[in-house]
């Protein structure tokens, strides 16, 4: 038989837990009707961690960490590790949002707050109801009552204005734009400055800015998104495609594609072909076969058509102004037009891989030679220093080409004599430049002319040539005093066939024929100039002048006491009455050409000539002055050195 309990052990004391915190749990003191203690749930306000006053959610006497919890008639709050959330805390793709009594934003059934509770100024939320919290990205505003299309950033508020995310999901990822209701602009176009790109056009597929390429955006019109967003607005190079668009962003050519002639994209008014399917210009040869209205043209990497030249790998492709490509009859042959930009011109075409190109360099055909010109594609007409020699072709283009002596006029509008040999290289034929030998003869080919030195010339070493009618190089007819005044004036203009030089120091007068850069000296004479103590030292005046210009005392006079003739308004013939000298030529002041001073002998002193005699004045032997007053008209030009 069982004894029964005695009644000490039935009121045995109840074991409490200690009131406050201990660990993680809490008591708050209270105990149930049997004396146990009594779970609390609520509320705890207190800074028992050491980190200032703080709120923590207690639960059957345990506190509430990591995790969303419910508060009651309707309210929810989130706590951390530690006390309850108040602010903005990221998890994971979401943003929980509290109010300073820790209660979650949005309560039970989440939506649209407007707030400044969360730290981050007065912002916009989207609150889902099921999370109780922000989810971070695209909401195309399906779910929700009074929802609409945003983007909940990861701060937790939505998107106003625009912005360029990077995200993993695709979905979330792109430029996304939102007005200040945080709604999304979601297609169709805007135009902004938002994005941080200037004012620029865009256009939105899908809620966010259009993916990188071609878009239609009406019944015929398309545009191009661009790697920075916004529409392309002028010409972008894309592969082998050309893509051109206004300024309002559409893209030339529209539904059909075709010709567009235009200045809308930056480069000048130009010529686009452009292909319905790419909605663009496709750089390269096109033989106009697909495309109505289309013909052979060639699309540039600008995206506008050829109009002019153009060298490639084969050679010249041409076009006229309407962008077609030029063509001949057959494999090849030649081409004579103006359409290229470079005069009336002839080009010889030759058809490689389906394309005609000018060929550049030496052509043979039909048993003539040429030369197309590597700067433009042309054929040479007329003259081209080559290696060391100089290529010749006539009108037609043909080239020099026989190895031997030439004597013609057709390079120069006057006879010259050419040696052809194989002086330029490269398997070309033309004349020979610069010194060279033939049996017992010496001869010396122009480098700028190619043809053969006849008279003085100066090479560019500086070396002095002389040769005969015939080419051949023989001892120089003239004084060194001469080659040294020739070499002064080669380049000086007058406006008469003579130019008359002067070597006040060397005392000679030298008379030049021809004009700038062809003069030819024909007469070398000695002559009295200056003295020294005249004219500020110089004797005879230096410089440029011209016969009846500068202020000269004019070869005109109405006095028949200096005229040979006694006739008024005839040439005047003597200096001043009493000096007895005759044929005064007149070029500066009152100093001019005339004869040596009468003698017994007459006006042909040899005493006064090669030496410092005059007040200014040149003396010459009088056939001499009278030559020069005979020939020598108004506007030659006198240079004194």
């Amino acid at each position: 038989m069982t004894d029964a309990p005695s009644p000490e052990s039935a009121e045995a004391e109840v074991d409490l837990p200690k009131v406050g915190w201990d660990g993680n749990s809490y008591w708050d003191g209270a105990t149930n009707e049997d004396g146990t203690a009594k779970k609390y749930t609520g509320w705890v306000v207190d800074d028992h961690e050491g980190e200032g006053l703080q709120r923590y959610w207690i639960e059957n006497g345990e506190k509430v960490t990591n995790r969303v919890f419910e508060i009651g008639d309707g309210t929810f709050g989130y706590a951390l590790s530690s006390w309850v959330l108040r602010g903005h805390l990221p998890v994971g793709g979401l943003v929980y949002l509290a109010d300073n009594d820790g209660n979650l934003a949005g309560g039970a059934v989440g939506g649209w707050v407007v707030s400044d509770d969360f730290g981050q100024g007065l912002q916009r939320y989207w609150i889902d109801a099921e999370e109780h919290a922000a989810v971070v990205g695209y909401d195309d505003g399906s779910e929700g009552a009074g929802n609409w299309a945003h983007y909940t950033t990861s701060e937790g508020y939505v998107l106003r204005g625009g912005a360029d995310i990077t995200s993993s999901s695709a979905e979330d990822d792109g430029m996304f734009y939102a007005n200040n209701d945080g709604r999304l602009h979601t297609s169709g176009w805007l135009v902004t400055s938002a994005f941080g790109q200037g004012l620029q056009r865009y256009w939105f597929e899908g809620g966010k800015v259009a993916s990188v390429g071609v878009h239609k955006t009406g019944a015929s019109s398309w545009t191009y998104t661009t790697t920075e967003g916004y529409v392309l607005r002028g010409h972008l190079p894309v592969g082998g495609l050309v893509y051109l668009a206004d300024n309002d962003g559409n893209l030339a050519g529209g539904a059909v594609g075709g010709w567009v002639v235009s200045d809308d994209f930056g480069q000048g008014l130009q010529r686009y072909w452009i292909d319905a399917e790419e909605h663009a210009a496709v750089v390269g040869y096109d033989d106009g076969s697909e495309g109505a209205g289309n013909w052979a043209h060639y699309t540039t990497s600008e995206g506008y058509v050829l109009r002019g030249r153009r060298s490639m790998a084969s050679g010249y492709l041409l076009a006229d102004n309407e962008g077609k490509v030029a063509t001949v009859n057959g494999e090849s042959g030649f081409l004579i037009s103006s359409k290229y930009g470079d005069g009336i011109q002839r080009y010889f075409l030759k058809k490689v891989d389906g394309v005609y190109y000018a060929l550049t360099g030496h052509i043979e055909h039909m048993g003539s030679h040429y030369y197309g010109l590597v700067d433009s594609g042309y054929v040479l007409r007329g003259k081209l220093r080559y290696g060391n020699g100089m290529l010749l072709a006539d009108n037609d283009g043909v080239l020099a080409w026989t190895e031997g002596w030439l004597v013609t006029d057709k390079y120069d509008g006057s006879t010259q004599r050419y040696r052809i040999d194989g002086a330029p290289g490269n398997g070309l034929m033309g004349a020979h430049i610069g010194f060279f030998t033939l049996g017992s003869n010496d001869y010396y080919g122009r480098e700028d002319e190619g043809y053969l030195v006849t008279g003085l010339y100066i090479a560019p070493s500086g070396k002095v040539y002389y040769g005969d009618n015939d080419g051949v190089l023989t001892t120089i007819p003239l004084s060194q005093v001469a080659i040294n005044l020739w070499n002064r004036i080669k380049n000086v203009s007058s406006a008469t066939q003579y130019l008359i030089a002067v070597d006040c120091e060397n005392c000679h007068t030298v008379v030049f024929q021809g004009s700038a850069g062809n003069w030819t000296p024909i007469f070398d004479w000695l002559c009295g100039v200056g003295l020294p103590q005249y004219n500020n030292g110089q004797g005879t005046i230096r410089g440029e002048w011209t016969i009846g210009g500068d202020n000269s005392y004019c070869n005109w006079t109405d006095d028949p006491d200096f005229s040979e003739w006694g006739d008024p308004y005839t040439w005047q013939t003597t200096y001043f009455a009493k000096d007895d000298i005759k044929w005064y030529t007149n070029f500066c002041l009152d100093l001019g050409f005339h004869s040596t001073i009468g003698w017994d002998g007459g006006y042909s002193d040899p005493s006064q000539i090669g030496k410092k005699i005059s007040h200014g004045c040149i003396r010459l032997l009088e056939e001499n002055a009278k030559w020069i007053y005979y020939n020598a008209g108004y506007g030659t030009k006198v240079v004194t050195v």
